[in-house]
């Protein structure tokens, strides 16, 4: 009886916290039967632990051995629970029943490749959770309720199929890429910014660290590409849209100055989405302390992605991000920043790919140069995915990059559709990708990689690791 009275009382508090920090009966409740569902994991030893609080907003940071070998997953009881109570959800919200039908698929669709990619029953549940919370009504909610409902769906598809995240008319490869990383490894922790950002009053999320950041809310508003439902291949969607305006501040938000010389500007910085996405503006802006717009993108380098997924994943990962020697921006003792795998030759990249994949650390982020085979054509780029008849190339990143003046000292920039672009060479021609996997042919010792790009489906390729080299 002992026991029941505590596990009692372990449900008791964590639906009386949940009700504390958001006034929301429904969060409470929610709250009850996730920590109920871990008392349950506990009891049958599949995955709960003893001591932890209902549903915290960013959980300790995982070992890289956190990734496991779940069995199956869709039978757990923390999934099982979690899985009920979002599918309640969903069926009050969702009118149109083809929305559930593919609601429903994706849900088969995410714990399949959960348990091809060795995720935990726990962070299929905690996914779970946190799009239950972000479809639940919440009045005053900086993003309405049909918008959040756009949101969940397209936040569970992409957990479901993480390697189709497209960076689409914006300058956001990097962070498309890393986005891309969070989804396949850590989708819970992709959820729960979306859903803390979604659901608050103000656009603030908080970073792995604790900082309570701030996304500018009319920012938060869909561009162009993110209002089209459905989306067509090589746009991106109104998550990603969210999440990146999340990375990209947060990066931002610890630099005290951007450029040299007599163009260095100081903080703090914000980067927002105006909602013109054209051929010649993607409708970012990077904006300085004083008001004035520095770059018509994120600006946001390979070497910054460590930091940045540090400020967002709960797992504790291993360097990642692959970059040639050739475009390493050393730190000022000359070594180069944490989370950075250097590579010199075609062996050094084989051996980084082939130890990643021996330490269940997929899939790397490489920095390449868009205008080299494969990515490029006869044109100079892949045409985009998607762009019909039009043959429109993706931007890439920094291909609009730019320090753009402005007289204007509203911070709330109106729409400038013709920004003066300065090109910036920070990094040359850059681009990134994710190697999904690399396998060698018994036979003939040929090494591929099977590349996942942002350009849109067709652009991922099957590629030979010495083609790979070169255009890195």
């Amino acid at each position: 009886m002992g026991d029941l009275w505590r596990d009692a009382e372990r449900i008791a508090d964590a639906g009386e916290r949940a009700y504390e920090q958001s006034g929301s009966a429904w969060e409470a409740i929610a709250a009850g039967l996730w920590e109920g569902a871990r008392i349950v994991g506990e009891e049958l030893g599949d995955g709960g632990h003893e001591g932890s609080t209902a549903r915290p907003a960013r959980p300790e940071r995982r070992g890289e051995g956190s990734i496991e070998s779940p069995g199956d997953i869709s039978s757990t009881s923390e999934v099982v629970i979690s899985r009920t109570f979002m599918m309640d959800q969903a069926r009050l919200n969702f009118e149109n029943p083809e929305d559930l039908r593919r609601w429903q698929d994706d849900i088969g669709e995410f714990e399949a490749r959960a348990r091809r990619d060795r995720l935990s029953p726990l962070e299929v549940a905690s996914t779970y959770h946190e799009l239950g919370a972000l479809l639940a009504p919440r009045e005053g909610a900086v993003i309405d309720q049909d918008r959040r409902e756009q949101l969940a769906r397209e936040v569970l598809h992409q957990a479901a199929f993480p390697y189709g995240i497209d960076q689409g008319r914006h300058n956001t490869c990097a962070v498309s890429a890393l986005e891309s990383r969070l989804y396949a490894r850590n989708p819970q922790a992709a959820a729960a910014t979306i859903r803390e950002l979604a659901t608050s009053s103000t656009g603030e999320f908080t970073t792995t660290d604790g900082r309570r950041l701030r996304v500018e809310p009319a920012s938060l508003a869909p561009d162009a590409e993110a209002a089209r439902q459905p989306r067509p291949d090589g746009e991106r969607t109104y998550a990603s849209q969210v999440l990146q305006l999340a990375m990209v501040n947060a990066h931002w938000s610890e630099q005290s100055s951007h450029g040299v010389g007599a163009s260095r500007t100081t903080g703090p910085f914000t980067y927002r989405q105006q909602h013109n996405v054209s051929d010649g503006d993607s409708g970012e802006r990077l904006i300085d302390g004083s008001g004035r717009v520095v770059a018509a993108a994120p600006d946001i380098r390979a070497q910054d992605l460590p930091g940045i997924y540090r400020q967002f994943s709960t797992e504790q990962a291993p360097p990642f991000v692959i970059v040639h020697r050739s475009r390493l921006s050393p730190t000022a003792d000359g070594q180069p920043r944490e989370g950075i795998v250097v590579v010199d030759s075609e062996e050094d990249l084989r051996r980084a790919v082939s130890d990643l994949q021996d330490r269940h650390n997929m899939p790397p982020v490489v920095q390449v140069d868009p205008e080299r085979p494969p990515w490029s054509n006869s044109s100079g780029r892949l045409a985009a995915a998607g762009a019909g008849s039009t043959g429109r190339a993706p931007l890439g990143e920094y291909a609009q990059a730019a320090a753009a003046t402005s007289d204007n000292p509203d911070n709330h920039l109106p729409i400038q559709p013709g920004p003066r672009l300065i090109p910036v060479d920070r990094e040359h021609n850059s681009h990134v990708v994710n190697i999904v996997t690399m396998t060698t042919d018994p036979a003939t010792r040929r090494v591929t990689t099977h590349v996942s790009n942002t350009w849109g489906d067709r652009s991922d390729i099957d590629v030979d690791l010495p083609t790979l080299y070169r255009s890195m």
